[in-house]
């Protein structure tokens, strides 16, 4: 199975620390992220490539992720390939949730996301 993990840079910090306990619940699955983008590549058909080669699209859902216009994108691109799409709450409220794009909005209305927000906790996100 692979998996194609869309966020915002401004959480790469936290992509980072989440990265293990990912591969630890999809331990025997590829992974991708823009980490694997190699120099003088076209990031964008490489990122294509990639969502229409997974089998699930993460999306790490923040209130930068959702103003996004790259993460917007890569959403339009798994949704128009009839990804499974898989929303993984890690910074929202209310009033994000409000303000989110309809498409998004409508995504995780009909998608069972994860909510990690409490959960963070266990996570060391400090350093």
């Amino acid at each position: 199975m692979k998996i194609f993990i869309s966020y915002s840079r401004k959480d790469k910090d936290l992509l980072e620390k989440l990265y293990p306990q990912i591969t630890a619940t999809y331990p025997n699955d590829k992974i991708w992220y823009d980490k694997d983008l190699q120099g003088g590549e076209d990031w964008w058909k490489s990122i294509v490539t990639q969502i229409s080669e997974c089998d699930i699209f993460l999306l790490l859902v923040s209130p930068d992720s959702i103003t996004s216009r790259i993460c917007q994108e890569e959403l339009q691109e798994a949704i128009e390939r009839d990804k499974a799409i898989l929303p993984v709450c890690i910074r929202l409220s209310d009033d994000d949730i409000d303000n989110m794009p309809g498409y998004l909005s409508a995504e995780l209305k009909k998608t069972h996301y994860i909510d990690i927000i409490e959960k963070l906790g266990s996570v060391d996100i400090s350093s």
